[in-house]
């Protein structure tokens, strides 16, 4: 067999930071720090998990024999020097995977009203995305000449913000309310019909704006929000 150089072997595996995670081990490693559900839903990759998929990927590609055969040329370390490298790369993988999930936005407490404006052809929120249990009012600034609607509503547990922007598809369309979403119950605020007070569980939820047209109702997506 040709020797090959760690080097080689290096530059072969240096695509392998890009590929995707394995399903089961990213799942494992999220679990493990106690942080599955809130890091799949709105949490990037992180770090640790990146150099573990490299690490994998090149393990795949290169067997123990043919490690073996590149350190060989050397004739002075011994097959079981890379084991303890590669254990040790694993250890600092989970080190920046445990540090990397601990870092999490913390639960803002509503003490004023949460704007969602609408103008015509979105729906926008620029309120806290993490908000502490508790009664929140939800102001709708209507900007466009057509009647708005305003929805809060909790996530199935299984699904995420992006299977509600997959679901609608182009903001404007005319979509049923999908079947995952459970609308949130509100109460009415007399001095102010722009307004609507919520009393939110916690749990994943999406605020959508839904506008009153002549072919029916226009769905607009407009944030996601979690509630602690």
């Amino acid at each position: 067999m040709q020797n090959m150089s760690i080097a080689s072997i290096a530059d072969k595996c240096q695509f392998a930071a890009l590929r995707p995670v394995p399903d089961a081990s990213f799942w494992m490693l999220r679990y493990s720090v106690g942080h599955a559900e809130r890091s799949r839903r709105l949490s990037p990759r992180p770090l640790g998990a990146i150099l573990l998929s490299m690490m994998w990927d090149c393990a795949a590609h290169y067997d123990s024999r043919s490690v073996g055969n590149v350190l060989s040329t050397g004739g002075n370390m011994k097959r079981h020097s890379i084991v303890n490298i590669s254990l040790a790369f694993a250890f600092v993988s989970i080190w920046f995977v445990g540090c990397s999930a601990q870092v999490e936005v913390e639960a803002v407490e509503v003490t004023e009203d949460l704007i969602v404006t609408f103008d015509g052809s979105s729906c926008k929120y620029d309120g806290p995305q993490v908000i502490r249990e508790g009664e929140i009012t939800m102001i709708t600034d209507n900007l466009s000449d057509s009647p708005v609607g305003l929805d809060l509503a909790k996530l199935d547990d299984d699904k995420t913000w992006q299977d509600m922007l997959d679901y609608i598809g182009e903001p404007g369309s005319h979509k049923q309310r999908p079947y995952f979403i459970t609308k949130e119950s509100r109460r009415v605020v007399i001095s102010d019909p722009r307004a609507a007070i919520f009393t939110p569980d916690p749990g994943f939820y999406v605020i959508v704006c839904y506008q009153i047209t002549e072919t029916g109702l226009a769905t607009y997506p407009g944030s996601p929000l979690e509630v602690r």
